[in-house]
């Protein structure tokens, strides 16, 4: 993912900004995914507080500035942790978005696949209620 995204990058232009602002805009958006997850579970100071810690943290934030295969996974991973919590309030469309977020990761670094078994293990443990249905998202009324 990250060669792909570079390539992408530098078909615009060709030098060292290309290449850095790639894994600083994905840190951007990794932040504002945290901030929304956050603001969604506890608040909008729970989401600002996540957002800058993923911002101060060392490591994160020299990966910020190496073209390195985790900037896409961190962005990934955080969408589709939003994605699956929003599927289990009731917004059970949101799977598709998880699903893709989780390809997306895949496609970054093989470690994305903790994700679903992980999701998977908390569905069996804590949310059973979920698995009630043979279809993770409600099929149209209107589908004739």
């Amino acid at each position: 993912m990250i060669a792909w995204l570079l390539a992408l990058t530098t078909a615009v232009r060709d030098s060292a900004l290309a290449i850095r602002i790639t894994p600083l805009v994905l840190g951007g958006f990794t932040s504002y995914t945290l901030f929304l997850l956050g603001r969604e579970m506890s608040g909008a100071r729970a989401g600002l507080i996540a957002a800058v810690l993923f911002q101060i943290v060392p490591v994160l934030a020299g990966a910020g500035l190496l073209a390195t295969p985790d900037a896409p996974l961190l962005l990934s991973w955080a969408a589709a942790l939003r994605s699956a919590r929003q599927a289990l309030r009731g917004q059970s469309r949101r799977w598709l978005a998880c699903g893709a977020a989780v390809g997306i990761g895949l496609l970054s670094k093989l470690s994305m696949a903790l994700l679903p078994a992980g999701l998977l293990l908390y569905i069996l443990l804590r949310a059973p209620r979920a698995l009630r249905s043979w279809h993770p998202y409600p099929l149209s009324r209107n589908w004739t």
